[in-house]
């Protein structure tokens, strides 16, 4: 009967092979986090010294929602 139930729907996945997968994945999404960690921290660094020249030259900085 075993030998039936696995034939149709599959043979249960080895537990190492799963938990070797799961750490894969878990990798994968810890490069993407990082990446994206690194984008967000440019993008402050960038408005950052957009500020700060603003404030320095005393303008109001022009937003494209404001022009609307």
């Amino acid at each position: 009967m075993s030998f039936l139930f696995n034939w149709l729907w599959g043979a249960s996945p080895d537990p190492r092979e799963k938990a070797r997968d799961s750490i894969v994945a878990l990798r994968e999404q810890l490069l993407v986090l990082d990446r994206r960690e690194d984008h967000l921290q440019r993008k402050i660094d960038e408005e950052l010294a957009k500020a700060k020249a603003n404030v320095a030259t005393n303008k109001a900085c022009e937003h494209p929602a404001d022009s609307a």
